[in-house]
């Protein structure tokens, strides 16, 4: 008899396939009793996609074209587990992440969600740094954690979506934004945060993310879409984390791809002070690019 699922591991997906079936696998291999949803929100894919995963055992929910968000959302109405966690569908979660995650949120007990440590891999298949480097403090606001640019290497602040495990009902709560085109996990991690709930943190990696994949959305910069996230969270961030979101993310782009409307857009957003030096550093390596 098959156990009923304890987390449900929702994978949208818009019909890669390679990495897709890599991705399933690493779900289905978990340990913890997992549903998988397979999110395929293009469905003139779905003889292909299902010809590619009919050896694992999975759901395929179809969408039409919703974008990631409303995928994720879509699969977190589906779920049946009392806990969902997300996994992109380019990359793979590690052997036992999902009872990792679980034990450490049994142990801290109250209103909270999981992540892990990220470990990252190259175009080139090299392994690079595990991120974040640096946990958030009790006293500091998660939107700052996250955008606030100290130090030039990149990953030193840093949360992923699939390294995600929550509830399933705050999720349901808190759906993600499908507004949102990128920076989509800040927010909702802030949005988490926002309302209450703790963020416990597996210190080791429980999902490997591969860089650089053919299609990934955050291969790409969009000033227009980061724009978009500062003015929903101007509220949240300090003025030099302001300023460090605003060089790095909108202005550099911005100038690099001559979008003189989202320049003038972002004006009001300006706080009197100034970004970080890593902060330029970084917006200026953008601009060399």
């Amino acid at each position: 008899m098959t156990p009923d699922p304890v987390v449900s591991a929702v994978i949208p997906t818009a019909g890669r396939r390679a990495s897709l079936a890599r991705a399933v696998r690493s779900a289905v291999q978990q340990a913890t009793p997992t549903e998988v949803i397979v999110v395929l929100d293009a469905p003139e894919h779905r003889a292909s996609v299902r010809k590619m995963l009919e050896m694992w055992p999975h759901r395929l929910l179809l969408t039409d074209h919703l974008g990631p968000s409303g995928a994720r959302n879509a699969g977190v109405q589906s779920a049946s587990a009392g806990y969902v966690a997300f996994l992109d569908d380019d990359d793979e979660w590690l052997p036992g992440k999902n009872e990792l995650q679980l034990g450490a949120l049994t142990s801290a007990g109250g209103d909270s969600f999981s992540v892990g440590l990220s470990e990252f891999v190259r175009a080139s298949g090299v392994p690079d740094a595990s991120r974040p480097k640096r946990h958030p403090r009790s006293d500091e606001s998660m939107a700052n954690y996250l955008v606030e640019r100290r130090r030039l290497r990149y990953g030193r602040t840093y949360f992923q979506t699939c390294s995600l495990l929550a509830r399933t009902r705050d999720l349901v709560n808190t759906p993600w934004d499908e507004a949102l085109s990128v920076h989509e996990d800040w927010d909702l991690v802030v949005r988490l945060v926002a309302r209450g709930l703790r963020p416990v943190i597996v210190d080791q990696p429980v999902v490997r993310v591969f860089q650089g994949s053919e299609g990934s959305i955050s291969a790409r910069s969009d000033p227009s879409a980061s724009l978009q996230w500062a003015i929903k969270h101007r509220q949240r961030l300090s003025g030099r984390a302001k300023a460090d979101f605003l060089w790095i993310q909108i202005v550099a782009p911005a100038l690099r791809q001559r979008r003189w409307d989202v320049l003038r857009a972002s004006l009001p957003l300006f706080p009197s002070s100034p970004p970080h030096l890593a902060a330029v550093a970084r917006g200026l390596l953008e601009l060399a690019r």
